[in-house]
């Protein structure tokens, strides 16, 4: 295999590596961060990065408290309540539960060593658990990050088994942490809960690298839950179908919990395109007010189903309720696919000729020891002023065997993976999650 220069192209140039427009599966490579993760504790990367994408996706309103004059009025109910509605600023669906004291105290710590972590409140509804919490110790916890969440019913039923994710579990001194807990599919929700995590310190190896090492403590929680103060969801049937570009989705249902709405979509299964991203979709209000914008998919593996997660709705007094969209990344389903040979480092197969392959390298940077890092030049349209993380994070070998890479980092212009550097029986092949091509259409759908 040949072998370029040790350098990382995007770090030298200094660029910002962010993401604008989700991929649908997304999902798939957090599920696939969290199935590495159980098998290989000491190795979780992954899951670091991966989590790190998501909190900056999920970041997607900036909203004051002073939106919500409620949150001042239940500072005398529950203590921090302001500094609370402030570590959520990002999610209007959030401060509007908040405001509407859907919130209880908690008030659970535990210690190990000098390092205490109390649990002060949780939001928790049928498909989520936030927690706020704080951390008291004087050591330094700049390299400490919360790992290994488990989350159980008092029948011992794991609550996160199939799906969790968070934003950043870095943990702070002297100011509200936020440690979101997700699931999918029906779970029984009890009095208590328990959480047990513990925590993941990057240690230095001698190689100079740093190393996630899960350290031996675990932190236990029963969490009391006022079952009479959850509420219901509620369900808005649609059933109808949008059109773009001759490719048909059909919207199905919208399920709305006090912390996120789902939308349930499908896609006609003789679409000729894949559909990568949700593009332009929201929701509107009666006054054409944008209210939520999408934040998370999961594909449901039995029916194909497309769940996506918008911001809440469900204590806005909004009379009517619309899906709006005009442009969605698609792909030609026969273009689906990026094949290279490593050891010829030659590009064999892409979408068009937007795709160059810049150079293959060895990178034993920082906490990329022993990887492969391919990068690619990726002539996107300059008035986007977006990334494109174009790679799913599964690829296969010619053999058909499958292989996971948890690293990406993307540009405007260029995007690298890290892969593992090892033989690969070549070619090798790459399904593409995002990517400049779209199509059009004026779509306008009544929730309620």
């Amino acid at each position: 295999m040949k072998k370029g220069q040790e350098h990382n192209m995007l770090e030298k140039e200094g660029k910002v590596l962010f993401e604008q427009n989700v991929p649908f599966n997304l999902d798939d490579q957090i599920l696939i961060g969290i199935d590495r993760g159980r098998r290989h504790k000491n190795r979780m990367i992954f899951a670091k990065n991966s989590i790190l994408s998501v909190t900056a996706l999920l970041i997607l309103f900036v909203l004051s408290v002073n939106f919500f004059p409620s949150v001042n009025q239940l500072a005398s109910k529950i203590p921090g309540i302001n500094k609370i509605a402030e570590a959520v600023d990002f999610d209007r669906g959030l401060q509007e539960a908040i405001s509407n004291e859907y919130i209880q105290v908690v008030n659970q710590s535990d210690t190990k060593g000098d390092m205490t972590i109390t649990i002060d409140q949780l939001i928790v509804d049928e498909k989520r658990l936030i927690l706020f919490y704080n951390v008291e110790t004087d050591e330094d916890v700049t390299n400490l990050r919360i790992g290994n969440i488990k989350l159980t019913n008092k029948n011992g039923q794991v609550l996160n088994d199939s799906f969790s994710s968070s934003g950043d579990f870095s943990l702070n001194k002297n100011q509200i942490g936020v440690l979101d807990v997700r699931w999918d599919g029906n779970v029984e929700l009890t009095d208590p809960l328990t959480i047990t995590f513990s925590l993941i310190e990057d240690q230095k190896q001698e190689s100079g690298h740093l190393e996630p090492v899960e350290l031996p403590e675990t932190f236990t929680y029963k969490l009391p839950i006022d079952l009479s103060k959850m509420k219901e969801s509620k369900t808005y049937t649609i059933n109808k179908t949008a059109e773009l570009d001759g490719q048909k989705l059909h919207f199905k249902k919208v399920i709305s919990y006090p912390t996120r709405e789902e939308l349930h979509l499908e896609y006609d299964e003789n679409n000729t395109k894949d559909i990568l991203s949700w593009g332009d979709l929201q929701i509107v209000n009666e006054n054409g007010d944008v209210v939520s914008k999408p934040n998370m998919a999961m594909t449901d593996g039995a029916t194909k189903t497309q769940v996506i997660s918008f911001t809440s709705n469900y204590f806005a007094e909004y009379e009517e309720l619309y899906f709006t969209l005009t442009k969605m990344n698609a792909i030609d389903k026969s273009d689906n696919k990026i094949v290279i040979d490593l050891e010829e480092e030659k590009l064999l197969k892409a979408p068009d000729n937007r795709v160059t392959l810049a150079q293959i390298s060895e990178d034993n940077s920082f906490d990329l020891e022993n990887k492969l890092a391919i990068t690619f030049l990726l002539d996107a349209p300059p008035e986007e002023d977006q990334s494109y993380f174009v790679m799913s994070g599964v690829f296969t070998d010619v053999e058909g065997k499958e292989f996971y890479f948890g690293r990406q980092q993307a540009s405007s212009n260029d995007f690298t993976i890290y892969i593992e550097n090892q033989e690969y029986a070549n070619p090798i092949s790459f399904s593409i999650q995002n990517y400049p091509t779209y199509i059009e259409g004026d779509v306008k759908i009544k929730i309620k």
